[in-house]
């Protein structure tokens, strides 16, 4: 796992990342206080429809309840931001990163083997929030009186698996945030920045945006999850290599800017 200079290559750091990631409290619990946070919002936003759409959930369509389900979604990537945020930067401020970089000199190296980690664990994250939403949607519409539906009936699977892909996406946005700014609320601040950038654009009059709407990364989710029109949606692949690219340059930018100081 040397490289040719002799010096840990990306496996080594890979290995040594996700051992000391999984070695902290707070990651291990992540996935569960992912699930919680997914099923409670669920089941408060199906709960309180009536009152702020007018519409009870026994009269909801039961695609609708799916897609209203997944803003438990949109919690636990909340979740997972400030989890991202806090754990980087108290690395930064209690100098814990220079004695990984002692075990992992190439600054880069280490730093993609971080986003890599936290997105696997963003994933699980995700998973585990999608299908507890799912699951508290479907009971609060049942207990109502209202429509359930398969997580195998069609357009199902895509919606909740296609929303899950913004947990792993936002917490390394969220990594690469904390990395350049150096603190909880900057790293937090500009991966929300990020995250409601689609809906300020979209405020513009007019549709001039829109050709540059459907490269944010909300938009994309969006198009991978089936949500929004199909005429001015990416195709799913091409959404989910939006999403790699924007992940992708913003680590890079991240490793490009540490280089210009010492940790």
């Amino acid at each position: 796992m040397l490289d040719q200079r002799g010096r840990p290559g990306f496996g080594a750091a890979l290995a040594a990342e996700w051992s000391r990631t999984t070695t902290l409290r707070q990651a291990r619990l992540a996935p569960l206080v992912c699930a919680l946070a997914g099923a409670g919002v669920a089941a408060l936003f199906l709960l309180t429809a009536e009152t702020t759409t007018g519409i009870p959930v026994s009269l909801t369509p039961a695609l609708d309840v799916v897609s209203t389900s997944m803003l438990g979604v949109d919690a636990a990537t909340f979740v997972v931001i400030v989890l991202v945020a806090s754990l980087v930067a108290g690395e930064q401020a209690t100098g814990l990163n220079r004695i990984a970089l002692l075990a992992v000199p190439r600054r880069g190296r280490r730093l993609a083997a971080s986003a890599l980690v936290v997105a696997v664990g963003g994933l699980l994250c995700g998973l585990v929030a999608g299908l507890s939403a799912f699951g508290a949607g479907q009971l609060v519409s049942a207990l109502s009186d209202g429509a359930t539906v398969a997580f195998t009936a069609e357009g199902v699977t895509r919606t909740v698996l296609g929303s899950v892909v913004m947990v792993p996406f936002y917490g390394a946005v969220t990594l690469a945030c904390t990395t350049v700014a150096r603190s909880l609320p900057g790293g937090v601040v500009g991966t929300l920045g990020l995250f409601v950038l689609p809906t300020v654009l979209g405020w513009v009059p007019g549709d001039s945006l829109d050709g540059v709407l459907r490269y944010l990364p909300g938009e994309a989710v969006h198009a991978v999850a089936g949500f929004g029109a199909e005429a001015n949606t990416l195709h799913p692949v091409a959404a989910l290599a939006v999403l790699t690219a924007w992940a992708v340059a913003l680590v890079g930018v991240a490793h490009l800017w540490t280089r210009r100081r010492s940790w």
